[in-house]
């Protein structure tokens, strides 16, 4: 049995083709089309990541080019939708006429890197059953309706700064919005992690920008772990937080979290403590090929969880 589909495509394709297909969704998004696509770094990624890929989707992009024809991910993903019967739509980007996996099916040419046409969007849309765009003269009214709508809200906020009662009292500061939020200038006890920004439920960038204070001993690190919760996933992808691989965790600290390649998904973001040898090991055991991330279906052993934000993904821009 297979799983539900979601009214969307997955687009598989090489790591370095990760550009075009970052435009590709944009434009399908703009057609009205949802999509999601392999943002990983690494040509090879876990069969089961692969799979739910592929099932949550009503069809498969595979963007063909001379280096997607040998890559695994690709490769798992186009059986995968064979197995379970979704449509394949193959685009060649680049001359590939290696890629037998895929012969026998029509592609649409793509090359110099152009966006495909109404016919393909057409097509898709059927698939997923999204509704056709509307006609260009309602776009029109409907942009315009839009800028007037703007016009009148603008118009009513300066009204209201305008006639709006003015106390004279001191302004009370706002209260932060997340609990888990604390100043950088707060006393730390030792062995403690804070964040300090972004807040809970705040909605920031597929590499989102994390700050923090610590008050940790140098035999000491910290790992991100990341953990999808909407729609939940049971794995785990761990980072160091900042570079301290071998301890000393500055007192004031800001890294980069790496989420994932869908808009609107909720994540947990734990900053977990570990020893330097323990983190060191564990990664080692579970890291990607290129050492640039590790994953796992659980926390590792012996973490603590010193800070822990909820987030939204607003985009899936390039870091």
């Amino acid at each position: 049995m297979t799983s539900p589909s979601r009214g969307q495509v997955h687009i598989c394709h090489a790591p370095g083709d990760r550009k075009y297909v970052v435009r590709l969704g944009r434009h399908l998004a703009a057609a009205g089309i949802r999509s999601t696509y392999d943002a990983e770094p690494t040509p090879e990624l876990p069969a089961d990541l692969v799979h739910s890929r592929v099932d949550a989707s009503d069809a498969l992009l595979v963007i063909m080019t001379p280096a997607s024809a040998s890559v695994p991910r690709v490769e798992e993903a186009i059986a995968r939708a064979r197995q379970i019967g979704r449509e394949i739509f193959p685009l060649q980007l680049a001359n590939n006429d290696g890629f037998y996996l895929l012969n026998g099916l029509d592609f649409t040419d793509v090359t110099d890197e152009r966006m495909p046409g109404e016919l393909l969007l057409g097509r898709l849309r059927s698939v997923v059953g999204a509704p056709p765009p509307p006609p260009e003269d309602r776009r029109g009214m409907r942009r315009a309706v839009t800028i007037a709508g703007a016009f009148v809200v603008v118009a009513a906020i300066i009204l209201a700064v305008t006639v709006w009662p003015r106390g004279t009292g001191t302004a009370t500061p706002p209260v932060p919005a997340s609990s888990h939020v604390a100043s950088a200038d707060a006393a730390l006890p030792p062995g403690s992690v804070r964040v300090t920004g972004p807040a809970d439920d705040a909605v920031v960038d597929r590499c989102a920008k994390v700050t923090g204070v610590a008050n940790l001993d140098g035999s000491k690190t910290l790992l991100f772990g990341v953990n999808r919760t909407g729609p939940p996933s049971p794995d785990w992808y761990f980072t160091y937080a900042a570079g301290f691989r071998n301890g000393f965790v500055a007192k004031e600290w800001t890294a980069d979290v790496y989420l994932g390649s869908v808009t609107r998904q909720s994540y947990d973001v734990l900053v977990l403590v570990m020893d330097v040898p323990a983190a060191q090991t564990f990664y080692a055991a579970h890291q990607t090929k290129d050492g640039s991330y590790a994953f796992n279906a659980g926390l590792p052993p012996g973490a603590v969880t010193g800070a822990h934000v909820r987030l939204r993904q607003g985009n899936t821009d390039d870091c």
